[in-house]
Order: structure tokens, then sequence, then C-alpha cells
């Protein structure tokens, strides 16, 4: 995420990383360009391994630059909390969350300020503790049939099998659809 406006550094507490005279001071993170790691240390389209390593090596928060953007990777549940919720209007999302809109359209996901409020109002439902007991039963139940269907030796296309198995989990939280026969 990048910052829409300089404010006041995530979190009450003293941390190295808080403005100093409307000048951010970033937290500590990687000394060069993730472009100088990129084959080295990291792989395009690979983040797992780089947000482990600034996890590992920088705790908290991190810092790290690629090309002329600075990003800090936040790493702890209450500064991630700051962010999206309490102070939300602070922030706009990345460019890549701007060119989702254009494949996803202007949803929960994808929205900001007062629009996505009200999405997440109308969408609040969904997420209460009733509902999500009967979500763990259907995540439990579409993950045990979908690999009953594997068999020993065959090869799988993971990523294709997760989005059915996600997309048939979806389809019976809610609206109530068994996709047991596939999606096309």
């Amino acid at each position: 995420m990048s910052t829409q406006q300089q404010g006041p550094a995530l979190g009450s507490s003293p941390r190295p990383f808080l403005m100093k005279r409307r000048e951010y001071v970033f937290p500590p993170g990687l000394p060069h360009n993730l472009l100088f790691y990129l084959f080295r240390l990291f792989r395009p389209g690979e983040p797992i391994p780089l947000f482990t390593y600034l996890a590992e090596k920088y705790g908290e928060a991190a810092h790290y630059k690629l090309g002329r953007q600075h990003f800090v990777f936040l790493n702890h549940p209450d500064y991630i909390r700051e962010v999206l919720v309490v102070r939300n209007q602070s922030f706009i999302k990345e460019r890549t969350g701007r060119r989702m809109k254009i494949l996803v359209g202007n949803g929960l996901i994808t929205s900001e300020g007062k629009f996505h409020k009200t999405q997440r109002a109308l969408s609040q439902p969904a997420f209460h503790r009733q509902r999500i007991a009967h979500y763990r039963e259907t995540t439990v139940e579409h993950a045990l049939r979908s690999r009953e269907s594997w068999r020993d030796g065959q090869t799988v296309e993971l990523s294709a099998a997760m989005m059915q198995l996600a997309l048939g989990m979806v389809a019976k939280t809610r609206i109530d659809t068994d996709l047991a026969g596939g999606v096309a």
C-alpha cells in the first residue's frame, strides 16, 4: 500500500520508523532495490519467499523499493488492522488493486472510501460467527471430496483444482448450490 498523504506512523508505541518533521523514515529493510535481488534471492511472481525473508529478518515492518516506488511490508496484526480498518481513509490501494477493478468491478475487495464502507456493511452478515461454523463444515466436506477424487500417482493442476474447490465452497455457502459436477 502507498500512503495517500503523509501522516503519523502506525501504532501508538515509539518505533524507529516514526514521522520526523514531516519526513517519513521508513522501517529497516532491504539495503538495495528489489530489482538487485531478482533471480539471486527472489523470483518474480513468487512473493511468498520475499515476504518470509522480510518477516524473519526485519520482524513487524520492513521497507523495500521496487524501481522508484517504496513499499512497507507489515507483519503484525495490529499494524495491518491500523491500515485496513482504523486509518483506511489515509491509504490508497496499490496500482494492482486499481487495475483489478477493470476485471472484477468495484466490489468489496477493490472499492475504497464510502462505497467500500457500504459494501462492507452489506457483506457483514455473511461473516457472523454462526455462519462461520457452517462454512467450516462445508470447507472440510469439499476438501475431503476433492482429496477422494485424486488417485495415487495422478498429476493434478493444483491451481485449477484449488480454484474449483474454492468456487464450490463459495457456491455452497453463499447460494446453497452444489457444483460437485464441476465447472466449465
